[in-house]
């Protein structure tokens, strides 16, 4: 046994990639700026307030404590957030955040020197910022001027230089640039291109700076012949700047995908009625929600087959009959009715069960579980499963089916006891197959497997579109 130790103080920490200055650049147009960070408690979590100080070190090198904040004590990790205001004729250079938990050290920790951390960053007073077309807006005419506006109204003469491109990485052959002499103020640029229907152009404009480096300030539109006034988001690059939750933009295929959530796959099974005498004891379930119940005959085989995203599981509705030459749910109760019940005692009940597992589409999970008989001679056995390809060929069996979807121990079935098997049709490389077997005819057992699948709901956070009438 390995005891876990508890710790008898608290520890704050903060480290630097947990500090962020959130804009990658910020001018002296703007009037403030944002400053995100994450706190962890690495020790006891403790319930008094615990203080938060911000120190702000300006270009000039005099320094500040511009913030004191009280937050709740931090149990294991906390998001603090704050607007910092911009004074341009002071914070235009190289500047400095620090950031403190506890500053005064009024707390007693574990460590005391984890507690702050600091950013370097700029601001800008050489910027110029695209202006119209604003960002995600609907371009319906041909023609038109790419109008931006320096930082510095009052800025002397110099050169600024313009890029359009139907890329956001401004690389394609389509590209296009423009560079012009101008005083601070509003900048014009007449690209003249010739907008292609439905695509969407991105642009970008900095001045042009003696040391080679460039600081970009990027827009993008859509152009739509004869379209609607308004604004669209419907390009890859675009879609990068929205916050996604509970899913996330794939740069391989472009394409939005929910996130994955881990699900618990549980199967509890035995021999009737030495492992338990009522029916309820026998189900499948997922995430405690039962999918497959009771069987109804000795010596048979249940397939509960649920969807890979919605992980419903299907229903056989065939009545006393049976679906796809299944057995018939035997009545109501024990969650029958989602079970698809094949005998194993006749050739012909193990086909029915070879083409069922045929028919289920790719990636859908099954749970297949044995009803068997606690007399040695009630049960048909794997090796006799696997003699049917003396009537159905090489390698066409009920046995070769389920070793084929990742069942490896299919021949331990050789005696009177219960399986469950867990897998996803043709996909063992991606979700692989778990099964267990009950060792006597009195052992109730459980077999359990998780699978991660796609969440079915998910927000998408568009950037600020405007302005706009309605």
């Amino acid at each position: 046994m390995r005891l876990i130790a508890s710790a008898v103080k608290p520890d704050y920490a903060i480290e630097q990639p947990y500090l962020k200055v959130t804009a990658s650049f910020i001018s002296v147009a703007e009037t403030t700026f944002q400053v995100q960070a994450i706190t962890h408690n690495l020790g006891q979590a403790i319930a008094p307030k615990t203080v938060i100080e911000i120190k702000r070190i300006y270009p000039d090198q005099s320094s500040a404590v511009i913030l004191r904040d009280s937050i709740d004590g931090i149990r294991f990790s906390d998001t603090v957030t704050y607007n910092i205001p911009i004074v341009a004729a002071r914070d235009k250079g190289q500047n400095r955040i620090e950031i403190c938990i506890d500053p005064a050290n009024a707390i007693d920790e574990i460590f005391e020197t984890n507690n702050c951390t600091g950013q370097d960053f700029v601001i800008y007073e050489d910027e110029a910022r695209p202006v119209w077309p604003t960002n995600y807006s609907i371009v319906t005419s041909q023609n038109i001027r790419l109008t931006a506006s320096t930082a510095n109204p009052l800025a002397s003469s110099r050169q600024y230089r313009m890029k359009l491109d139907t890329t956001a990485l401004f690389n394609s052959p389509l590209k296009y640039t423009q560079s012009i002499t101008s005083t601070g103020g509003l900048l014009e640029f007449m690209p003249g291109v010739t907008f292609q229907d439905s695509l969407v152009y991105y642009w970008r404009v900095a001045p042009v700076s003696t040391d080679g480096s460039m600081s970009w300030s990027t827009s993008s539109f859509v152009f739509i012949r004869n379209g609607p006034t308004g604004f669209q988001q419907s390009h890859f690059y675009q879609h990068t700047q929205s916050t996604p939750a509970k899913m996330k933009l794939d740069s391989a295929g472009r394409a939005f995908h929910f996130d994955r959530l881990p699900r618990l796959f549980f199967a509890q099974n035995g021999i009737y009625p030495y492992a338990s005498s009522q029916g309820g004891y026998y189900y499948a379930s997922i995430d405690n929600r039962i999918i497959g119940g009771a069987g109804c005959a000795y010596d048979e085989i249940i397939f509960n087959v649920v969807h890979p995203f919605t992980l419903k599981p299907w229903v056989n509705n065939g009545g006393a009959g049976g679906q796809y030459g299944s057995g018939g749910n035997c009545g109501a109760g024990f969650n029958r009715e989602t079970n698809f019940r094949f005998p194993l005692g006749t050739a012909l009940g193990r086909k029915a069960a070879m083409d069922f597992i045929d028919l289920i589409p790719v990636g859908y999970f099954v749970v297949a579980r044995t009803n068997a008989n606690g007399a040695v001679a009630g049960n048909t056995y794997a090796s006799r499963w696997m003699a049917d390809t003396t009537l159905y060929g090489p390698g066409n069996s009920l046995y070769h089916k389920l070793k084929n979807q990742g069942f490896a121990e299919v021949d331990s079935f050789n005696a009177p006891k219960a399986f469950n098997l867990f897998f996803s049709k043709d996909r063992q490389s991606v979700f692989p197959a778990a099964w267990g077997f009950s060792t006597s005819i009195y052992e109730g057992y459980y077999t359990t497997a998780v699978y991660a699948t796609p969440d079915t709901a998910g927000t998408l956070s568009s950037p600020w579109f405007g302005p706009m009438r309605s």
